[in-house]
């Protein structure tokens, strides 16, 4: 009985811990669809305007691919965000203090990437309302 109990036990520590970890598999933005009209331009201001609205710096911006990076305490992300007209991707480049390991990351990065990308697509519509 004494076993069942301390199995039991073990099994339940186990179980908690698992459930405590923070790391999430990267997940990317890969080719989100543009569906306004919108010059290349435009999607690129739309991407640097979410980006600092969001407290990314832009580190690079050249040949329709933007890099960001965004510093939140000790964490720091780095993203490569190439763009067309018709599309745009977020990719996962660069970590610092992320836990980044095997794909993973912590779901901190996935949710500054998510919000990211939300606000892109609402600074596309926006560009897509004044046209």
């Amino acid at each position: 009985m004494k076993h069942i109990i301390l199995a039991i036990l073990f099994f339940t520590m186990v179980s908690g811990l698992s459930a405590c970890t923070t790391s999430q598999p990267i997940q990317n933005v890969e080719k989100q669809v543009i569906t306004s009209t919108a010059s290349d331009e435009e999607v690129r201001q739309a991407i640097t305007d979410a980006a600092t609205s969001l407290g990314w710096v832009i580190v690079a911006d050249h040949g329709n691919e933007i890099t960001a990076v965004i510093d939140v305490r000790t964490h720091q992300a780095t993203v490569s965000i190439p763009y067309s007209s018709s599309n745009y991707s977020i990719i996962y480049k660069n970590s610092i203090d992320l836990n980044h390991s095997g794909g993973k990351i912590h779901r901190n990065y996935n949710r500054w990437v998510a919000n990211l990308d939300q606000e892109i697509r609402r600074n596309l519509n926006i560009a897509k309302t004044h046209h």
